[in-house]
């Protein structure tokens, strides 16, 4: 029951990552239909754990 909270909220926290470090790719990540369940993977660890080291160099260097 968990996981289908945190995949939306993962989603949207993603989202709002996006907008606040500037990184347009994350931004266009989540928005696109193939790509937006890996967003929302990634944004749900992110959203407990806390943003990995990776997704900032790639999405922002």
């Amino acid at each position: 029951m968990s996981m289908w909270l945190l995949l939306p909220l993962g989603w949207v926290y993603w989202l709002w990552v996006a907008v606040k470090i500037g990184g347009f790719a994350m931004f266009a990540l989540a928005l696109f239909p193939i790509t937006s369940p890996i967003a929302a993977i990634l944004g749900g660890w992110s959203f407990l754990f806390g943003l990995p080291d990776w997704v900032v160099s790639v999405f922002i260097s």
